[in-house]
């Protein structure tokens, strides 16, 4: 998925000459495709490395090629978990890069408020994620580690998000996997929102269901409910699919997201500038909602069709 405007992939069977397993005469690996998310605002740019079930050698780390060095370190990564990093918020919304570290220049990594493009790895099933800094050349000394479930053949995103751990003055960590769908409709725009605003709480597990309507010529409800750490949950009141996807018709007015407390508590009122969402027919959008810098919240609306370079293409409201 490098270069300008790319297609992002389809989902299917895909497989890799370099698996045991033989049918037909033909060795064959299942694989499966992810990008992450970075959606921690105290956590400071982040690469990844992974592990099958916790058993086998660590790959990675993706970004920086760590791919074989990596092999070396087996299960180190579980000698002991580190803390979170603590460095100041990167408004970038795209991978930090790129030259080696020993060019001068920052290694390849994904700041906060950034999307990776799609990678593709020949593994499946429970697996082990390893959050590691930037530049690492092994994956034995994690920021943090998860285990995840991806499906053969799927893609997924791989959302990272952090949030005040109660009265610890820590930052609470956590990883959930959502599978990403990348079939349009010909007619109408789809669109799912994540809530990562997990700071507004005292307690990352506090934070309130959301709602966001969109504001406009075209006014629509895109999402009734929306849990902390999830995507919208299935609604009457709108087609949601079970994956999170909302379809609805086309917008080609400039829209702003107004998000509100879902449960009717403390009413909590935000509403963004209004710019041109590019909801247009076949469309696929992913909103992560986040904690806002000056205001109460912001998305980070990206495009789920395209990519620039090692980037999936994704801006700001506010």
């Amino acid at each position: 998925m490098r270069g300008s405007n790319q297609a992002a992939p389809t989902s299917g069977d895909s497989y890799s000459a370099d698996d045991a397993s033989v049918t037909g005469g033909k060795t064959k690996s299942l694989t499966t495709t992810l990008r992450f998310a970075h959606l921690a605002p105290r956590l400071g740019p982040i690469d990844l490395c992974y592990q099958v079930a916790r058993t086998g050698i660590f790959e990675g780390p993706i970004l920086s090629g760590g791919f074989g060095s990596a092999k070396r370190d087996a299960s180190a990564a579980h000698d002991g978990d580190a803390d979170a990093s603590e460095v100041d918020d990167d408004a970038s919304t795209g991978i930090e890069d790129a030259g080696a570290a020993d060019s001068g220049k920052a290694p390849p990594s994904v700041p906060y408020r950034g999307v990776s493009r799609y990678f593709t790895i020949t593994a499946t099933g429970t697996l082990t994620i390893a959050i590691v800094e930037p530049g690492s050349t092994t994956c034995k000394d994690p920021l943090f580690l998860a285990d995840v479930t991806l499906d053969p053949g799927k893609l997924s995103t791989l959302a990272v998000f952090g949030g005040p751990n109660g009265d610890a003055g820590t930052t609470q960590l956590s990883l959930v996997a959502f599978t990403d769908n990348p079939h349009a409709s010909e007619d109408k725009a789809r669109a799912r929102l994540v809530h990562a605003a997990l700071d507004d709480a005292e307690d990352a597990g506090l934070a309130a269901p959301l709602s966001v309507t969109l504001l406009g010529p075209a006014q629509a409800l895109l999402a009734e409910r929306i849990d902390p750490r999830s995507t919208t949950t299935a609604s009457s009141a709108i087609p949601v699919d079970d994956l999170g996807y909302a379809t609805i018709p086309p917008i080609a007015m400039p829209s702003a997201f107004l998000v509100r407390e879902a449960d009717g508590g403390v009413p909590h009122v935000w509403t963004s500038e209004f710019t041109d969402l590019t909801l247009r027919a076949g469309s696929i959008h992913t909103g992560f909602v986040l904690p806002g810098e000056h205001r109460r919240y912001e998305v980070l609306w990206c495009d789920d069709v395209t990519a620039n370079d090692d980037v999936t293409t994704c801006t700001r409201i506010r």
